[in-house]
């Protein structure tokens, strides 16, 4: 998830994933007890922020339209 998390912080998306790393970072605590159970967790994580990710590409997710009326 360290990784992960480096590759995002270069992402010009991460205004919005700063929102989901917090969250990813408390479950992944709390699921801290079984190595196992982290690893099942980090394919979810990606799956989860890979969705994430091609909803904020789309121009119709209400986040990116509200940016671009911003900029």
């Amino acid at each position: 998830l360290i990784r992960l998390y480096r590759l995002l912080q270069f992402d010009y998306r991460r205004d919005y994933l700063l929102l989901y790393v917090p969250l990813l970072d408390d479950l992944r605590r709390s699921l801290n007890t079984s190595r196992k159970r982290l690893k099942n967790f980090r394919r979810l994580g990606l799956c989860f922020l890979g969705a994430v990710l091609n909803n904020l590409r789309r121009p119709s997710h209400p986040l990116r339209s509200v940016r671009q009326n911003s900029l």
